[in-house]
C-alpha cells in the first residue's frame, strides 16, 4: 500500500518503472513541447545547409556519447569482491601517516 503512495521520482518507483520516471509527466511533455517547437522553426528557417534539431535528452535513453567507467559491460561478483578486498586493505605507507598525524 505505501508504493502507491509514492511519488513518481522515488527510488523505489525509477528501479520498477525504469529511469524514465526520473522525469514527471509535466517535465516530459515539455520536453516534447520543446523538440516541437525546435522542428517547427527549423522548418520555417528557410535555410538548406541547417541540420535538423536533436531532441532533448530523456532520463533512460543513452545516446552512445556517455560512457561509465572504462569498461562497457556490468562486473561480475568475483570482480566486484577482488576490487573490494583491494580498496578496503589498508596501505602501510598510509596507516604510518595516518598514526603520526594523531
Amino acid at each position: 500500500m505505501l508504493v502507491r503512495q509514492l511519488p513518481a521520482e522515488s527510488a523505489t518507483i525509477r528501479s520498477r518503472i525504469g529511469p524514465s520516471a526520473a522525469w514527471s509527466t509535466a517535465e516530459h511533455l515539455l520536453a516534447l513541447i520543446a523538440d516541437h517547437l525546435a522542428v517547427a522553426n527549423w522548418q520555417r528557417a528557410n535555410r538548406k545547409a541547417a541540420k535538423r534539431p536533436k531532441p532533448l535528452p530523456r532520463p533512460g535513453q543513452n545516446d552512445g556519447r556517455h560512457r561509465h567507467g572504462a569498461r562497457s559491460r556490468p562486473r561480475t561478483m568475483r570482480e566486484v569482491d577482488r576490487l573490494m578486498a583491494r580498496w578496503s586493505t589498508p596501505r602501510p605507507d598510509r596507516v604510518e601517516k595516518a598514526r603520526t598525524i594523531h
